[in-house]
């Protein structure tokens, strides 16, 4: 591998990560605000995660792994395209 393809490599997944952190760091907040609320489940519109780019499943991948290993449910909804959503619930 040349440096400079590893240097593109690092970028990109420091990249991914922060996509990542972002994105978390959004739904912690938005369930955090759902359960001061009443709340117990929370509709998270995925939009730009619904791609076939490698990327952007694992960053999709990636965030539901990491709520379901925080012990949330998620229930994925693919059924329309335009706009699929994950609901994340807890109890």
């Amino acid at each position: 591998m040349k440096a400079s393809e590893a240097k593109i490599l690092t970028a990109k997944a420091h990249q991914i990560k922060e996509t990542v952190n972002k994105e978390l760091d959004f739904i912690y907040s938005a369930i955090e605000k759902s359960a001061l609320d009443g709340m117990v489940a929370w509709h998270y519109c995925r939009g730009w995660l619904d791609s076939k780019s490698v990327d952007n499943i694992h960053i999709e991948n990636t965030i539901v792994e990491t709520l379901k290993s925080l012990g949330y449910e998620i229930k994925k909804c693919y059924s329309n395209p335009n706009q699929p959503f994950i609901i994340i619930i807890w109890s």
